[in-house]
């Protein structure tokens, strides 16, 4: 396991059915972006959602700032979801998969993403979670 300090952080937009902290981008929400991600990475890890839960510090951008945000990322591992935060934390224009600055780039697993109706979209999601996270 990773030391705590370098746990994988997960930055995702908004969550729009809940402002508690402990309900960014969990993966207990049936049908939820944190479910959908989750799976994501269950798929080529085979882990549990709490060992998936002690590898990753998940982060809703729109309660936090990007202040905060910008702050817990520096100098570990990020993953970014979609291109809305992306922007707003003034990283450079790049495509899906790739990184700038430690951090990168994947589709939000919002359930409306037709990205991930592809298989080999969902599959370089959750290899590039697992390996960031020390799971692969």
């Amino acid at each position: 396991m990773p030391p705590r300090n370098r746990k994988l952080i997960i930055v995702g937009w908004n969550n729009e059915k809940s402002w508690l902290p402990e309900d960014d981008l969990e993966p207990y929400t049936k049908n939820g972006a944190g479910e959908r991600l989750y799976a994501m990475v269950n798929d080529v890890t085979q882990l549990t959602k709490e060992e998936y839960m002690k590898r990753v510090e998940l982060i809703n951008f729109r309660r936090v700032g990007p202040g905060e945000t910008k702050e817990r990322i520096c100098r570990r591992p990020a993953v970014i979801l979609g291109v809305e935060t992306w922007y707003s934390l003034r990283y450079p224009q790049a495509a899906m998969w790739t990184s700038s600055r430690g951090a990168w780039l994947v589709p939000h697993p919002s359930g409306k993403n037709r990205i991930y109706n592809s298989e080999v979209a969902r599959l370089n999601t959750g290899r590039l979670i697992a390996r960031l996270a020390g799971l692969s």
